[in-house]
């Protein structure tokens, strides 16, 4: 006898994505402080071939 299951696919990327938010965290609070690394969060534009500015909205 074979059991039938179903694959709940929605399910599935909710847990990835929740794990991958989890990955994200544990980078930024522990990680990064760790090697002196600081997060920043905004826009970027490149302003010249050697350039980028970040626009912090």
């Amino acid at each position: 006898m074979i059991a039938s299951t179903k694959l709940d696919v929605k399910a599935m990327f909710r847990a990835k994505d929740q794990l991958i938010n989890q990955i994200i965290a544990w980078y930024v609070f522990r990680v990064f402080p760790s090697w002196d690394i600081k997060m920043l969060f905004g826009e970027a534009r490149l302003r010249s071939p050697n350039s980028v500015r970040l626009v912090i909205q």
